[in-house]
């Protein structure tokens, strides 16, 4: 398991040098601003935003044919813009404040971690924070607060520091988006400027909202799957006496009226002289919705004892033993349904996200680099949020 140390946005060192040289464009620019980390944010009018988005509408942003270029590392250059474009990292400058010496910026990074939670394991991250930054700056770094804070509910680290230039502050909030992914926002300015910025900076960290949308795949990752939970009929249910009470619990289960639908897949089993694969996968999925996840792993263990050679109950129950925090049975049973179907993108992803709660992150890029060959998305944004290529 990697070392849990707090982590000083790896994107600050390289951005604040190149940051010297990044002439002012035609940027996006305005009050609320729909990050592509899942988050809004409000921006006053006189910072400009960098994104990916935004470099692709304005490609001359990195033209490094510029003077002000010209002593600058292009490979270096071009590292900084892939990050960007590759949806890494975000930048926001200050036209108010910026100078020719150095231009006040925001940058933006996501990972997934976990910060410490309370002020005992804070203090710990605390007292190893001046190494940290000396052996990433090249030289001892003053610390000036590091501390623990609350930013719309949610937990954040807070830390001040001296910055890599000289007469440069560094101001940074970590915050837990979700219980496996933070988004830090650091503010590099010159020390003559940032008592202009600090207030506005504060505003602009307390305005973050969570687009829920955007990070329901964050919080409950092994919970998407690529169709409905509903598994079709077999012919034999659809001519059975208890086809009918089968078809309401899907429909129930469709409006997400779980209890009901438990009802009338209760009642059609009772009515099945055999045994019904489908009833018992469906079944098992409302259990899994409302929590109750035996129950859920005792039907989703019928349906493979019924059709062993399907994937579909296996990747369930693997989802129920990921919710109920058992991950190595999480990943037994991902790895059975990636044997059936090795095609198939979302067990390879839900694989990653359990691999991650047991600490195998090298092995989790993997999977999220399989589920990205596959097709799927969210598989590729794993791979960068997690830094690799």
């Amino acid at each position: 398991m990697k070392k849990n140390f707090i982590r000083v946005n790896c994107f600050t060192v390289p951005i604040i040098t190149l940051l010297i040289f990044v002439s002012f464009v035609s940027l996006a620019s305005g009050e609320t601003y729909q990050s592509f980390f899942g988050f809004s944010i409000n921006i006053p009018p006189h910072w400009l935003i960098m994104s990916g988005e935004e470099i692709k509408k304005n490609p001359d942003l990195f033209d490094f044919d510029q003077g002000a270029f010209k002593n600058a590392d292009k490979n270096f250059l071009q590292q900084i813009k892939n990050h960007v474009v590759q949806g890494k990292a975000e930048l926001y400058f200050n036209k108010k404040t910026s100078d020719n010496y150095f231009l006040d910026n925001i940058n933006v990074y996501k990972e997934i971690r976990r910060i410490p939670q309370n002020n005992s394991e804070m203090k710990k991250e605390c007292d190893n924070l001046p190494s940290e930054f000396a052996k990433i700056f090249g030289k001892p770094v003053k610390i000036y607060s590091c501390e623990l804070r609350k930013i719309s509910g949610l937990n954040a680290i807070y830390i001040e520091y001296d910055g890599l230039m000289e007469n440069t502050i560094g101001i940074a909030y970590t915050i837990q988006f979700t219980q496996d992914v933070t988004i830090t926002f650091t503010l590099t300015c010159k020390n003559k400027t940032v008592n202009v910025i600090r207030e506005e900076f504060d505003n602009i960290i307390a305005s973050v909202k969570i687009k829920e949308k955007a990070f329901i795949q964050q919080q409950m990752a092994v919970r998407k799957n690529d169709s409905k939970p509903e598994v079709a009929p077999t012919q034999q249910e659809r001519v059975s006496p208890a086809s009918e009470y089968y078809d309401r619990g899907r429909e129930f289960l469709k409006k997400g009226q779980y209890d009901r639908a438990i009802e009338n897949f209760t009642v059609a089993l009772s009515m099945h002289i055999d045994p019904s694969y489908s009833t018992y996968v469906n079944r098992g999925c409302c259990y899994l919705e409302i929590k109750q996840h035996d129950k859920a792993i005792k039907d989703f263990k019928q349906a493979i004892l019924l059709s062993p050679n399907d994937a579909k109950p296996y990747g369930w129950c693997g989802v129920a033993f990921y919710e109920k925090a058992i991950y190595f049975e999480a990943i037994r049973y991902f790895d059975k349904a990636i044997e059936l179907e090795p095609n198939s993108a979302i067990y390879y992803l839900n694989r990653g996200h359990a691999k991650i709660k047991m600490g195998s992150q090298s092995l989790a890029v993997s999977d999220f680099k399989k589920a990205c060959d596959l097709g799927e998305e969210d598989g590729c944004k794993q791979v960068m949020v997690l830094g690799y290529r």
